[in-house]
């Protein structure tokens, strides 16, 4: 794989898991647990997907070993590649959006226990 596909192929992948962490509903107990423990600060970073991308590219360049050379000095590298990657991750959280229309906005959790509530009831 060339080294602008390794870039793409990891955008797309910090895209794709960003949206899914921050705004569907299978992570939403991870968000309330930030919510919980974190305060406020910890429950936005946790349920806006921009935010989200930049703490996956970091552990993504990190896992992937050698970054994508541009410069002579390593750091750089990977401070630029992580760069990149955040930058073209909204990229493919606009296809997602494009392929499955607008997500709902992040439900609170006390509106999430009241669907549940109610949907025990009907059960």
């Amino acid at each position: 794989m060339t080294e602008i596909g390794k870039l793409l192929m990891e955008s797309i992948a910090v895209g794709s898991l960003s949206m899914t962490l921050a705004r569907s509903r299978m992570f939403r107990e991870v968000r309330w647990w930030f919510h919980r423990h974190g305060g406020e600060f910890a429950w936005d970073l946790s349920k806006c997907p921009w935010c989200v991308s930049h703490w996956l590219a970091a552990v993504v360049v990190l896992l992937a070993g050698k970054p994508v050379a541009a410069t002579s000095v390593t750091w750089l590298d990977f401070v630029l590649n992580w760069l990149v990657i955040v930058a073209l991750a909204p990229c493919a959280a606009f296809l997602i959006h494009r392929c499955y229309g607008a997500l709902p906005p992040v439900p609170t959790e006390a509106e999430w226990n009241a669907v549940d509530e109610i949907e025990r009831e009907d059960a």
